[in-house]
């Protein structure tokens, strides 16, 4: 008798098992790793956007501040048309210019105003740095950038001895219109936020102006946040000329 001994072998029911097991343990780690990318990459994306709109609101503000109070025909104007600070307030500076190309044109002869301030854009909380540009206070406040949760100015002179310091004198932030020639420097700070939430962080951290004083308490919530500071010197906000 002439045996088989071409006979097929197949895979036990345990190895088909164990390969199923190996093969889910090895999709559950390419996945594993591509969600743990694809995570750092929105957190990053994020922070980016943030770190944008800290630069574009700073820049904005330099931009302005540094001309405050410019008037290149001021010695032919009446001491109630010139130029200079309007509100010095620890959340809010108003102040007027002349000769700002990026303002509306001028009506009736008057400075322009530029208001910075903090806004809700979409009335649901999503805080914006606003920027007011014109000749009255009907002109509309324009968003310069989102996610601005902290505009803080603080304003600075000298005393007798040349030394910088604070001209808020009852510890409100806001300077008084007696002290508005006093003011050579602004301090800004901004405190941004991401635009979503990171469930897996918290924000438990005060934030502080330079002089460490609190400006955003602790929100113990899951958004990133950065804070910058910079001072500007506001030359021409003080400049007179003999009438």
């Amino acid at each position: 008798m002439i045996r088989n001994r071409n006979r097929e072998h197949g895979f036990t029911l345990i190895e088909i098992m164990i390969a199923m097991a190996l093969s889910l343990l090895l999709m559950s780690g390419i996945y594993y790793t591509y969600f743990a990318q694809q995570k750092v990459y929105q957190v990053q994306d994020q922070m980016v956007a943030m770190q944008q709109n800290l630069r574009t609101a700073m820049h904005y503000i330099e931009r302005d501040l540094r001309g405050a109070g410019f008037d290149d025909k001021a010695k032919n104007r009446s001491s109630s048309q010139e130029a200079g600070m309007e509100t010095a307030e620890a959340g809010r500076i108003e102040f007027s210019l002349y000769g700002n190309n990026q303002c509306q044109p001028d009506r009736d002869g008057s400075p322009k105003v530029i208001v910075y301030e903090i806004y809700d854009s979409a009335a649901a909380g999503n805080n914006t740095l606003g920027r007011r540009c014109g000749d009255d206070e009907n002109t509309a406040i324009e968003p310069i950038a989102p996610g601005i949760e902290v505009i803080d100015f603080v304003y600075l002179g000298t005393d007798d001895d040349g030394n910088m310091v604070d001209l808020d004198t009852d510890g409100d932030g806001d300077v008084q219109v007696d002290r508005f020639d006093e003011i050579r420097w602004i301090q800004v700070t901004l405190v941004a936020r991401t635009e979503r939430p990171d469930r897996e962080y918290t924000d438990s951290k005060a934030y502080t102006n330079p002089q460490e004083e609190e400006i955003l308490p602790a929100q113990d919530d899951h958004y990133r946040r950065k804070v910058i500071s910079t001072r500007v010197n506001v030359r021409n906000l003080n400049i007179r000329y003999p009438g």
